[in-house]
């Protein structure tokens, strides 16, 4: 009939209260994010080609709030006697709790190997200067920061010593002012780790 069903579940996993009379079997396309639209189309050419009848897919699609929901898409290709497909049905899969986990793994995998190669580094007992610019490369290369400092503080905790960078520099100077709406300057101050999930108002 060329008409397309979608449940009230997959609706509401895209934002909406309930089933939405939208029977085009190409509106799916319209909410599928621009970077998988093409792969997704060509892989379901070639299933449908093809004489398989179960097919596997993972992708993103349009939430109503404006962000993307990855799903994971698995269905059975009906065809007939001369195996030329005549309906599709599948399932989807909000894959959002699954992904979240393993971004988790991975930063946890990272940090596990910058502290490893932290240590191994420290044992082999570089000098200060080789030591701290070391430590850095690993946070970055092993860690996955973006970049990585390290500053010591003076006996009156009022300076950064050997403050290289303009970001340092920076730092130094909100240092002077006792600015401790700034993490990096609390976590100075205090001697504790923060941990800021927010780097766009973390100044």
């Amino acid at each position: 009939t060329n008409n397309a069903l979608h449940s009230d579940r997959w609706w509401q996993m895209l934002g909406y209260d309930k089933n939405i009379d939208i029977t085009n079997p190409k509106h799916w396309q319209t909410l599928t994010h621009p970077n998988d639209i093409e792969s997704a189309l060509r892989y379901l050419r070639e299933v449908i080609d093809s004489k398989q009848n179960h097919y596997e897919i993972e992708l993103r699609l349009l939430h109503k709030d404006g962000h993307y929901v990855p799903m994971l898409n698995r269905g059975y290709i009906l065809r007939d006697v001369d195996g030329k497909a005549i309906r599709i049905s599948g399932t989807n899969t909000d894959m959002t709790e699954f992904k979240k986990a393993d971004r988790e793994i991975v930063t946890l995998n990272r940090l596990l190997s910058m502290i490893t190669n932290t240590n191994q580094l420290i044992t082999r007992k570089p000098g200060s200067l080789v030591l701290f610019n070391e430590v850095c490369k690993i946070a970055v290369n092993d860690g996955g920061f973006n970049f990585a400092w390290v500053g010591l503080l003076t006996q009156d905790k009022d300076h950064l010593y050997r403050p290289s960078t303009s970001f340092i520099e920076s730092l130094d100077h909100n240092l002077q002012k006792h600015d401790y709406n700034i993490p990096a300057i609390q976590c100075i101050s205090e001697g504790q780790y923060i941990i800021c999930n927010d780097l766009n108002s973390a100044d």
